[in-house]
């Protein structure tokens, strides 16, 4: 046998040898998310390779585990998972040391689109205010993600429940409520471990915050007066807060009332009573679980509005009266002294030296005799 014969011969037996199995995918298929290619095959047997152009990643003795591909191999089967389809990844083969060849092509397959669903809104619709997000998909698997670039809000073993975004999922729905609304970030995508998603770009109308959250006050008052704030919205949930730079007054289990402020809250109203307005008192804004309102400023009764001016008590008028006479006496008897000096001291001693020996006459006549 010369040498072109056994080369003609070995690969007849290669040929022989080498089956072709088919490659199948787990899961669908979808450009920049992961997805894991499996095959089966009849005396599997390491090494076993998973090649695509110049990349490898095989099982022997330990298996490829990166972040990006991994490789198990198990008894007859082997898969390979792949954290994110490019369009360079698309074509794969497998093989084993037994001569096993699996082929698979992402292309032929085609990297199929998710089905849409429909993500659904709440009725606030507005920059600066909370907003709900909801989505309903048949057979919704965890973890549920809704994103935004690169923020990601999820449910796995524990739901995203931060003061600005929360996530909660029961049974095939979703939902995600947005503290804040802002125009950085208006469109948000959903997904779950079904690869299921849907994409939504948050319905803003021409409201505010202002409009939605309205304060409004039973009147003009004056410092010292009473005054009571008001405010209704929708959907209002305790913890409830009126608040300024010195102080804030809440209903939560209970409802603050001590003082100078009472508040109080019932179904989609909220009131702060105000006993004795001061300075402190004159810029308000109120918070609920949800969001909260403006700043808003008491409207202040001006000079025109205050009434007559309170009237001096009459025992003032007394005090003030008596105390003016007593002035005015000590200026008349100033300007006696000094214009005319010997005559006041004369005078002064004359009523002096009478008034000492009245006392002394007063008090020879009345001295009792000594026994």
């Amino acid at each position: 046998m010369n040498i072109l014969q056994f080369c003609v011969f070995a690969l007849c037996f290669c040929l022989m040898k080498a089956r072709l199995y088919k490659i199948f995918q787990t899961e669908n298929v979808v450009l920049n998310e992961i997805t894991t290619l499996h095959i089966e095959v009849p005396n599997m047997e390491r090494p076993v390779t998973w090649r695509c152009g110049t990349r490898k990643y095989e099982c022997d003795n330990v298996c490829y585990k990166g972040a990006e591909f991994r490789v198990t191999q198990s008894g007859n089967s082997s898969s390979l998972w792949i954290g994110k389809v490019t369009k360079d990844l698309l074509d794969w083969t497998f093989h084993d040391n037994n001569y096993n060849i699996g082929k698979f092509d992402l292309k032929a397959n085609g990297p199929t689109k998710v089905e849409a669903y429909e993500i659904i809104q709440n009725e606030n619709g507005a920059l600066s205010v909370s907003a709900t997000l909801q989505v309903e998909i048949p057979n919704m698997k965890r973890p549920t993600v809704w994103k935004y670039n690169n923020y990601k809000y999820e449910c796995d073993r524990t739901c995203a429940n931060s003061p600005e975004y929360r996530v909660t999922q029961d049974g095939d729905i979703s939902t995600f409520w947005i503290r804040n609304v802002t125009k950085e970030r208006l469109t948000w995508k959903f997904e779950d471990d079904n690869l299921e998603s849907s994409k939504f770009d948050l319905k803003i109308h021409s409201s505010t915050r202002t409009e939605i959250y309205k304060i409004t006050q039973n009147g003009p008052v004056a410092l010292g007066g009473s005054v009571t704030l008001h405010i209704e919205v929708a959907g209002m949930k305790r913890i409830v807060g009126w608040k300024n730079d010195y102080g804030r007054y809440e209903c939560d289990m209970t409802c603050y009332n001590r003082s100078n402020h009472e508040v109080t809250q019932n179904g989609n109203s909220s009131k702060l009573l105000i006993r004795n307005v001061t300075k402190q008192d004159l810029t308000w804004y109120f918070c609920d679980f949800y969001l909260c309102s403006g700043n808003y400023s008491l409207k202040i009764k001006d000079e025109t509005t205050n009434g007559p001016r309170p009237r001096i008590p009459v025992y003032a008028v007394v005090i003030l009266s008596l105390l003016g006479f007593v002035v005015i006496l000590l200026i008349i008897c100033f300007f006696i002294y000094r214009y005319n000096p010997c005559n006041m001291r004369e005078t002064f001693v004359t009523y002096y030296t009478s008034c000492i020996e009245h006392w002394r006459h007063r008090n020879v006549i009345y001295r009792p005799p000594k026994t």
